[in-house]
């Protein structure tokens, strides 16, 4: 077996202290100071302590957005970073991606940070992009990893005293950390059984947390048709894996099934794909990356909740025993499923995954992530998700959520002519219709699997999930996403 493609990575670790008036915070050698608008364009609004540092030739740059680091003298501190968000809504991720950047090119380690009149959800937020921005998941092999590797986070009395919102984004930074760890991985590593071995080691001292997993032959026994199929040509065998979160035991009802794709490697299978088509296709299983994230990061936020994640996991390509066009498949729905196209496989797990929450656990809500369809690529381009439902307010809900969290996603219709198109011949329904809404048609094709009056959304991250970088062919997970389902299962506590 080979080594990890990327060695796993851990954000830094982060403490909190409070902000003593007219004291300098100590506490390392290098500090910065995240300056709101005031404190950057008035040095009578600065903080009392950091007055004497101010010069007004550097408080120009600072005015401009720029960055600052100063070298002071008998301070307590070797190196001393201004860093202004100046119009806190629009610069705090900026500002936040900028410094991290800057202070891992200076090779520090350990940093004190001290907040200058922001809410606890703004230094959440900024403290969530620097964790994530700290840590490059493009660096390979076993080299050292600049990064910054303990921060101490002064903040004033009354932010402190929020400290468990700052901390939630402090959460939701370390679950996108974990997603990319498990994502970008060799595909002849990451493996269905690989990633279910990573899912039990996440979980194996969490008591509210309980893993089942259907694998191989015992899907085809127990009639879960279209994902066997799927992965029926490979070594490693194909499963659902299902993490059973409950964090409300005194009430039994699932609130939320979180259902994600997870083609471990996607060839195309016999309808093969082109070179430059195939290079990221380890990054197929991001839907599924990104549920296992949610749930630990669901299960580590201690929500009271019940949510069920389930991974669909199987790995596409060719072998004797593999699928092929024109096979007709039964789903665990009982529905019969005509295969038109073997490169249109991650629907065929969802849908027997769809069905297997619904029927052994009957959520409320169903939400299923996945890098689905070029087609949603193409008309949203790279930033942004689309997002499919049958429920106005469950897709308002969720643009909320994904709002906050800065993930971009995009309503997308699915209308009766989109369901029409993937109507089979000789079978209910055809795994590849139309070349045209082929977004929309893949979505009416998973809404085909909804049952009585459940919730569902199905957003479709083939875009944002993926960035490829340097003008290689190869690409990088994102981890897109993730945080938008914790913040929809956190808002459903309320």
């Amino acid at each position: 077996m080979q080594n990890l493609l990327v060695p796993f990575r851990t954000a830094a670790k982060v403490t909190f202290e409070k902000l003593v008036p007219d004291k300098l915070p100590t506490g390392s050698n290098t500090l910065a100071v995240v300056l709101d608008d005031a404190s950057a364009k008035s040095k009578g609004s600065s903080p009392s302590w950091l007055k004497p540092y101010l010069k007004e030739e550097m408080m120009k740059d600072v005015k401009t957005g720029k960055i600052v680091w100063l070298y002071p003298e008998d301070s307590g501190v070797t190196r001393l970073a201004l860093v202004p968000a100046i119009d806190k809504s629009a610069a705090i991720k900026a500002a936040a991606k900028n410094f991290v950047h800057q202070a891992k090119a200076r090779s520090v380690k350990n940093l004190v940070i001290a907040f200058c009149s922001f809410t606890a959800d703004e230094v959440g937020k900024f403290l969530n992009v620097m964790l994530i921005e700290n840590i490059d998941h493009t660096k390979k092999g076993s080299g050292e990893d600049k990064c910054v590797e303990a921060v101490s986070v002064h903040l004033k009395e009354e932010v402190h005293g929020k400290l468990k919102e700052v901390k939630y984004w402090v959460e939701l930074a370390k679950g996108v950390i974990l997603a990319k760890n498990v994502v970008n991985q060799s595909p002849s590593l990451a493996t269905p059984d690989w990633v279910e071995e990573q899912a039990k080691e996440l979980f194996k001292s969490a008591d509210k947390v309980k893993i089942t997993s259907i694998v191989g032959k015992e899907l085809a026994e127990k009639n879960y048709g279209c994902i066997y199929a799927v992965g029926s040509g490979a070594v490693s065998p194909p499963r659902l894996v299902t993490i059973h979160y409950t964090g409300s035991p005194s009430n039994p009802a699932v609130e939320l099934a979180l259902v994600g794709k997870g083609v471990t490697f996607d060839s195309g299978g016999l309808n093969l794909k082109s070179t430059g088509s195939m290079e990221t296709m380890n990054l197929d299983k991001s839907g599924a990356c990104n549920v296992l994230a949610a749930m630990h990061c669901i299960s580590e936020l201690k929500l009271p909740i019940n949510v069920v994640g389930c991974l669909a996991l199987a790995e596409n390509i060719i072998g004797k025993e593999c699928y092929k066009p024109s096979d007709i498949l039964t789903s665990f729905s009982g529905k019969t499923v005509e295969v038109a196209n073997t490169d249109a496989e991650g629907r065929l797990c969802l849908i027997d995954a769809l069905t297997h929450v619904q029927r052994n656990y009957k959520p409320k809500v169903v939400i299923d992530i996945a890098t689905l369809t070029g087609a949603c690529l193409v008309a949203l381009g790279l930033s942004t998700g689309g997002l499919f439902t049958n429920d106005d307010k469950l897709a308002e809900s969720l643009l909320k959520c994904s709002s906050h969290v800065d993930e971009s996603f995009w309503q997308l219709p699915v209308f009766p002519e989109h369901g029409k198109a993937m109507k089979g011949s000789v079978a209910d329904l055809t795994n590849s219709g139309s070349r045209y809404a082929g977004a929309s048609t893949a979505a009416a094709f998973l809404k085909e699997f909804i049952e009585g009056d459940t919730k569902w959304a199905h957003l479709d991250i083939v875009g944002p999930a993926i960035h490829t970088y340097g003008g290689s062919v190869l690409g990088l997970g994102t981890g897109f996403g993730m945080q938008t389902m914790v913040n929809f299962a956190k808002s459903l506590t309320k």
